[in-house]
This record gives structure tokens, C-alpha cells and sequence, in this order.
């Protein structure tokens, strides 16, 4: 009850970062999804770049950024991909990387996704942030600048990120962020090592001091830098123990819990910086010749593929798929185009 109570206020909450055109979207998502029963993109996430200012030993993106270097989705594939998302009812966008702020059009991409409705998410290490950089993503819209940071020891992080300073810089760009009243929050993922030493309750207290709007708790997962190390996925205990020490009442997004794996309902859209379409950030496939796909059709393509039948829990995760499918487990190899 506890966990259903604080999340329901935590929802209540993210309302804030809605105005009435978004909100309006939501709703029509809500509405179409649960009521009528559609099957729609829930989330969508476009990895601007790969290009990126750290060397994060965490990093999911291993694979794609060893293929797409320093590449950019060019602005006018960005907005008609934005243009093609916000049409299929989907709700929300993450403009990742990489690092998206290497990206020279990330204000003009993130203002259209804005004027669609779109609640419109900046995903960021805040590296190259400066006070100009928040004003222009203020001024195009943006829902929430999410800044990474892995640890509440400024040394902790800045070693992990393999950037001097890079905390103290973050939690600049939030005190900014709040001066400025651009909504932000600070986006971490959860060991077992930061869960029971008790890091990560110190940087959600740190987020709460900050005057952040919350913080979202990311599962590690093993792809990527950590791809094939099954040690550092969460067991149910773990995340029922982060769980039963989140506060109740600062808005904390806690994604560490297994949940029944949305991919093969095509819930999520990953665009990448070539325009093509990939069914999750942490699996190494790549949907060839895919820049024209129909969304309506993504779940009926995903399921088309061997590679995901089956009844799993979230796909990554899963030591029964990897066992199944060795090949997503090898970095060296490159992306698998489907």
C-alpha cells in the first residue's frame, strides 16, 4: 500500500510539468490506451547523437556509439520523425544522446516536440551546460532538463564520468535551472553498493535540497560498458528495499522494479541519429531501412522477429534471453540489423 500510495503522489505531482496542451495529450493517450484498448507508443526516445563529453563506465550506449561515432540526426529527419510521433498519440520524448547538447539544433528540435504537445525531457551530464544553454531550452519548452549524476560524492562521480568537476558543474546548471524556473531533476541509476550504503538516499536527499522537480532511479542494466555482466542486475529484494525507503512525498521516479516488458506491444520508439528505428536502447538491434516505418505497425514488426518470442520480463534483464540469444552479449560485434 505504502508503494501504491507513494507513487500515486508522485504522479499528482509530475502534473506540474504539463500545461494544457500536454496535458491534453496525455489524456488522449490515457484515454485511447486504457479505455479503447489501442496499442500506442507510450514513450519515445531519439538519440540526437552518440557524441559525448564523458567516459562513463555505466554507459548503456556502447555498442551504438562504437557505430554512429560523432553522427547527427539532421533537423529536418528530427522533425519529421517528431512530426510522424506526436501524430501516433505518444505522450512524451526524450532527446538523449550520447549527449544531446552536442547537438547544434537541440533548442529548435526541442521547440517543435514542445508546440506538439509533447512533454518534452533533455537528457543530460550538463558537461557544456551553461546558464545561456538553460535559458534556450526554458524558452523552447522543455518539460524537464534531466541531469546525470551516478553519486552523491562529487569525487565519486567525477572518477566514474572521467570529467574533473563535472559535479560540482551539474549541480551548478541545477541551482540555474531553479533560478530560472525551469523545471529539472537529477537522473541516477541504483546499485546494490549505492543502495545499501545508503548513496543514493543521499542524492535524493540532495535532489529534494536542491529544489529539483524529482529524481528518477534508473535499473542498471547490462548492455553497453556493462554489457554481458549480469552482476550488476537488481534482484527483487534490492529494489522492494529502495522501495520501502523512498519518501513519500518528493516526487522520486523509481524504475528499478521488473516490470512485464512493453517492447513487443511497441510501447517505446528509439530514433536514431541515422533516422532508423531500434526496438530498445539496451538490446543491439537495428531496424534496417527503417526511417519511413508506420508506428501503427511497429508491434506486429517486433513480433515478427524471433529474437523476441517469448514471455520475458524486462528483455535486458533477463538471464533466461540471454541464455537463448548469446549473441546480444557480445560488444565487438556491432549492432544486428533486422
Amino acid at each position: 500500500m505504502r508503494a501504491l500510495f507513494r507513487k500515486a503522489v508522485t504522479s499528482l505531482l509530475t502534473l506540474r510539468l504539463l500545461d494544457a496542451k500536454r496535458a491534453a495529450h496525455v489524456a488522449a493517450y490515457g484515454l485511447r490506451k486504457f479505455l479503447l484498448r489501442q496499442k500506442l507508443p507510450g514513450t519515445s526516445v531519439f538519440a540526437l547523437t552518440f557524441k559525448c563529453f564523458c567516459k562513463c563506465g555505466c554507459c548503456a550506449s556502447g555498442i551504438f556509439s562504437d557505430y554512429f561515432k560523432d553522427a547527427m540526426l539532421p533537423l529536418e529527419d528530427a522533425k519529421r520523425l517528431i512530426r510522424k510521433v506526436a501524430a501516433a498519440g505518444t505522450p512524451r520524448i526524450h532527446l538523449t544522446g550520447g549527449d544531446p547538447l552536442a547537438h547544434k539544433d537541440l533548442a529548435a528540435i526541442a521547440r517543435l516536440a514542445s508546440e506538439l504537445g509533447l512533454v518534452t525531457f533533455v537528457e543530460t551530464s550538463a558537461v557544456t551546460m551553461t546558464e545561456v544553454t538553460v535559458l534556450a531550452l526554458k524558452e523552447a519548452g522543455v518539460s524537464s532538463i534531466n541531469i546525470s549524476l551516478d553519486s552523491s560524492d562529487p569525487a565519486l562521480h567525477d572518477a566514474g564520468r572521467a570529467v574533473g568537476g563535472c559535479f560540482a558543474h551539474a549541480a551548478e546548471m541545477i541551482r540555474l535551472c531553479v533560478k530560472h524556473g525551469q523545471p529539472c531533476m537529477i537522473s541516477s541509476y541504483a546499485t546494490r553498493e549505492s543502495i545499501y550504503v545508503g548513496d543514493i538516499f543521499k542524492l535524493i536527499a540532495f535532489a529534494r535540497e536542491a529544489g529539483c522537480s524529482g529524481i528518477r532511479i534508473l535499473a542498471p542494466q547490462p548492455s553497453g560498458n556493462w554489457i554481458g555482466n549480469e552482476a550488476v542486475i537488481l534482484k527483487k529484494e534490492d529494489a522492494d528495499y529502495l522501495e520501502a525507503r523512498l519518501p513519500l512525498f518528493f516526487p522520486v521516479y523509481n524504475r528499478t522494479p521488473q516490470i512485464d516488458c512493453p517492447l513487443k506491444d511497441g510501447y517505446k520508439v528509439f530514433v536514431l541519429p541515422d533516422g532508423n528505428f531500434a526496438p530498445c536502447e539496451h538490446l543491439p538491434f537495428i531496424f534496417k531501412d527503417s526511417k519511413d516505418l508506420d508506428l501503427a505497425g511497429l508491434p506486429a514488426k517486433i513480433n515478427s522477429y524471433d529474437f523476441f518470442r517469448g514471455e520475458y520480463a524486462c528483455i535486458p534483464r533477463s538471464p533466461e534471453y540471454r541464455k537463448q540469444h548469446p549473441e546480444v552479449t557480445k560488444r565487438g560485434e556491432g549492432p544486428i540489423f533486422l
